[in-house]
């Protein structure tokens, strides 16, 4: 994963992540996945525990191709955030629209926390 401390090194698809905020000097947090290989995305789903119920709120999912352009990008809005039966975790769907990219970043501005977990 990418928390903006070191723009080089990328967790494996399947793996988590949880960051404490923004690089010093900066006011952005993020997290990216490196696929290795260009994928078609259909449908992004996070869920996240009670401790991170908030982490996500107006962040920005972006699909990036293998030159790190961006291909796609959604705002995680109060309506693509939905809690679970249990009461106690939130999901965020967002559709992609099958697009095809070989990053997944997600961005929260403000200097504000990235929880993932």
């Amino acid at each position: 994963a990418v928390d903006g401390k070191n723009a080089t090194s990328f967790l494996r698809f399947g793996s988590s992540y949880a960051s404490t905020g923004p690089t010093e000097g900066q006011d952005i947090s993020l997290w990216a996945v490196d696929m290795e290989t260009i994928v078609t995305i259909r449908r992004i789903k996070i869920e996240l525990p009670p401790c991170c119920k908030d982490s996500l709120q107006n962040a920005v999912i972006e699909i990036l191709d293998t030159d790190q352009n961006v291909v796609s990008s959604q705002q995680i809005t109060e309506s693509r955030r939905k809690m679970l039966p249990n009461d106690n975790d939130l999901v965020v769907v967002l559709d992609m629209d099958w697009v095809k990219g070989r990053f997944i970043r997600i961005k929260r501005y403000g200097g504000l926390n990235l929880n993932l977990a």
